[in-house]
């Protein structure tokens, strides 16, 4: 009777990762959805680049922002019993927040290091703009701000803040989550 309560309590507790694994991965497909969808929800006929459209997209990419991690809350919320750091879970944590900064803008500038130093010493016709001058066009271009600032802000918070964390709290591994997350934003591209 002991090894068939044994059996017993494996199988429920096999059947609950996979109820787990199967809603974390739905609410991640239903993120995804949500996110390609919302850019589409809007009447429009006019074209992606018209400044209508962009800030009607904005609105959209403003409501997944707000959206999404509250499902991540609500998903982690139901399924603990005792107090969770929501925050750390969409990778928000104070703790490491320095080399969570400093390591991509040093990768993301070693990248570009070719054309920099392309730009900067052996093209002679190049001049360079002042930072006053990028934000400023960064802040009335409408375009680049979504190119540049809106929709990297938005698929991040969404892909891998919001459903790489739901993904690895329903009992992913990390790699396969690192996997299905880049996936679910390739299908949506």
């Amino acid at each position: 009777p002991a090894h068939h309560q044994e059996q017993e309590e494996g199988f429920e507790y096999a059947m609950m990762m996979i109820l787990k694994s199967g809603s974390g991965l739905l609410l991640s497909g239903l993120l995804a959805m949500i996110f390609v969808g919302s850019l589409y929800i809007w009447k429009n006929d006019k074209e992606r680049d018209n400044p209508e459209t962009i800030q009607k997209r904005f609105i959209s990419m403003a409501f997944c922002c707000i959206i999404s991690p509250i499902h991540v809350i609500m998903f982690i919320h139901f399924q603990e019993k005792e107090e969770v750091d929501y925050l750390t879970w969409l990778g928000l944590s104070p703790i490491g927040l320095p080399a969570a900064v400093i390591l991509p803008l040093a990768l993301t500038a070693t990248l570009f290091l070719g054309p920099l130093v392309d730009i900067f010493w052996l093209d002679k016709s190049s001049h360079l703009e002042s930072p006053l001058a990028i934000f400023t066009a960064l802040t009335t271009d409408l375009r680049k701000m979504r190119n540049y600032v809106v929709a990297p802000f938005a698929e991040e918070l969404v892909y891998r803040a919001c459903i790489l964390s739901v993904l690895v709290y329903s009992g992913w591994s990390l790699t396969l989550a690192s996997v299905i997350a880049p996936l679910m934003f390739g299908i949506a591209h």
